[in-house]
C-alpha cells in the first residue's frame, strides 16, 4: 500500500509541476489529486499529528477568517475566502502526508520531478506566448504591443491570464532552473536554453515589479551557490543579453521601464501609464490607512473604500475596480495593524526556516515573494494564491518533516 501511495505522489507532484501551463480553471486539478491522496494517507496511517508549522502555514488564513465577521460586504467575503483556501488546504496536505517515511533519495526524486515538470511546462507557454504574438501579427508591426498585451490577457487559445501571473509562475522557473544547472551538470544545455526562452518571454511581458525582484533573487542564488568562475561569466553574459534584448529587441517593453523615470506625481492622472495610475491608488491606500486602525475593515471591505477615495480624487479609475497593488497595505486595510504584524511573524518565521536549514533556494523564492508583494497584490487572485501557498508548504515540510525523518533513519 505505501508502494502506491509513494507511486500516487509522484504523480500529484508531476501535476502541480503543470501549474504554469494550465488553464486558470484547471489550475486546482494539482491542489485536488493532492487533497485526495492526503485523505487516503491518512486512511491507511489512522493518525494525524498536528504541529507547530501547520498552525503557523494557515496563520493567514485564520486572519482571513477573523475578518470575514466584521466585514460589511459578506458576499465578497466569502468570495475572498473562496479564493485563498489554498491557504489551508495544502498546509493539510502536507499534514496528511507527514506520517509517511520518505527516504532522501525518494523525497530528491520527488523533489526534481517537480522543478523539471513546472520548467518544462513554462517552457512550452514562452513558447506559445511567441507562437501567438506572431500569430497577432506583433512581430510584422500589425498590431501595437499593448493589443498583444491584452489579446493574451483575455483570449490567448484558452490559456489566458493577466501577464503579472504569467511573469509570477515564470519567475519562479527561472530560479528552478538556477538550481538544476548549478548541481546537475547532465542539465545544463537544457536548462540554459529554457531559461534563454523563459526570460526572453519575461521580457517580452515586461512586468516591472516581477522584473525588479528577480534580479535580485536570482544574482543572489547562482552566485552564493556556484562557485564556478566559468559558469558565473556565462551566467553574467546571459544577464547582459537580456538587458540588451530588452533595449534593442523589445523596445516597446523598453519603454515601459522609462515611464517609472519620467513619472510626475504632480501632474493629473494617466491611464496609459501604469506607473501613474499606482501613484494615485497608493495615495488613495494611504489616505485609507489612517482609518484602518488596529483591526481593519474586514476583507470584504477594502475594495468599496478604495473606489469611495477614487470617486473623489481618481474619478478615471472607478469602473475599473482597481486592488491596493501591494499585499502588505492589503492586509493592514484588510486586518489592521495587528493583522499585519502577524503576517510580518509568519513571514519572518519562514525567512527562519530557510536560513536555519541553509535553504538558499526557499530563501530566494521567499524574498522574491516579499518584493513582488510591494507591487502587487497576488494574494488576491486564486493563481496567484495557489502557488504561493504551495511553496511555502513544500518547502516547510522539506525543511522540517523530511530532515526530521531523514535524521530518524540514518541511526
Amino acid at each position: 500500500m505505501k508502494t502506491k501511495i509513494i507511486s500516487s505522489l509522484f504523480i500529484v507532484f508531476f501535476m502541480l509541476g503543470l501549474m504554469p501551463l494550465l488553464p486558470l480553471r484547471f489550475n486546482p486539478i494539482g491542489l485536488v489529486a493532492a487533497l485526495i491522496l492526503g485523505i487516503v494517507v491518512v486512511i491507511y496511517k489512522k493518525k494525524v499529528s498536528f504541529s507547530f508549522l501547520f498552525f503557523n502555514n494557515i496563520i493567514l488564513f485564520l486572519l482571513y477568517i477573523i475578518g470575514h465577521f466584521y466585514s460589511d460586504d459578506k458576499l465578497y467575503s466569502l468570495k475572498y475566502l473562496e479564493t485563498s483556501l489554498p491557504l489551508v488546504l495544502f498546509p493539510l496536505f502536507f499534514l496528511f502526508i507527514s506520517k509517511l517515511e520518505i527516504t532522501k533519495n525518494k523525497w530528491r526524486e520527488l523533489e526534481y520531478l517537480f522543478y523539471k515538470s513546472y520548467i518544462v511546462a513554462s517552457t512550452i507557454y514562452a513558447i506559445m506566448i511567441f507562437a501567438y504574438v506572431y500569430h497577432l501579427g506583433y512581430f510584422s508591426s500589425q498590431v501595437t504591443y499593448e493589443l498583444s498585451i491584452f489579446w493574451l490577457k483575455e483570449y490567448f487559445w484558452g490559456f489566458q491570464n493577466h501577464p503579472i501571473y504569467i511573469s509570477l509562475f515564470l519567475g519562479i522557473a527561472i530560479l528552478f532552473i538556477i538550481k538544476l544547472v548549478v548541481e546537475n551538470k547532465k542539465l545544463r544545455l537544457w536548462g540554459t536554453i529554457a531559461g534563454v526562452i523563459i526570460m526572453l518571454a519575461l521580457l517580452f511581458l515586461s512586468r516591472k515589479g516581477i522584473l525588479i525582484a528577480l534580479l535580485p533573487t536570482s544574482v543572489f542564488l547562482f552566485f552564493i551557490t556556484n562557485h564556478n568562475k566559468t559558469i558565473r561569466n556565462v551566467f553574467l553574459t546571459l544577464g547582459i543579453a537580456s538587458l540588451l534584448s530588452l533595449i534593442f529587441v523589445f523596445p516597446n517593453s523598453f519603454n515601459r521601464f522609462k515611464e517609472v523615470a519620467t513619472i510626475n506625481i504632480s501632474k493629473p492622472l494617466d491611464l496609459e501609464n501604469a506607473t501613474s495610475i499606482r501613484v494615485a491608488i497608493y495615495n488613495c491606500v494611504f489616505s485609507q490607512v489612517q482609518d484602518a486602525g488596529f483591526f481593519g475593515f474586514g476583507i470584504g471591505d477594502v475594495k468599496d473604500k478604495l473606489n469611495d477615495c477614487y470617486k473623489i480624487n481618481a474619478k478615471p479609475l472607478i469602473d475599473q475596480n482597481l486592488n491596493t497593488h501591494n499585499v502588505y497595505l492589503n492586509i493592514w486595510l484588510s486586518l489592521g495593524f495587528v493583522g499585519l504584524l502577524v503576517f510580518l511573524y509568519f513571514l519572518l518565521r519562514l525567512l527562519l526556516l530557510a536560513i536555519v536549514n541553509r535553504d538558499f533556494l526557499f530563501l530566494s523564492i521567499l524574498i522574491f515573494f516579499l518584493i513582488i508583494f510591494l507591487f502587487e497584490n497576488i494574494l488576491d487572485r486564486q493563481n496567484g494564491v495557489l502557488l504561493f501557498a504551495f511553496l511555502i508548504n513544500f518547502y516547510s515540510y522539506k525543511n522540517t518533516i523530511i530532515k526530521a525523518q531523514n535524521k530518524k533513519q540514518d541511526r
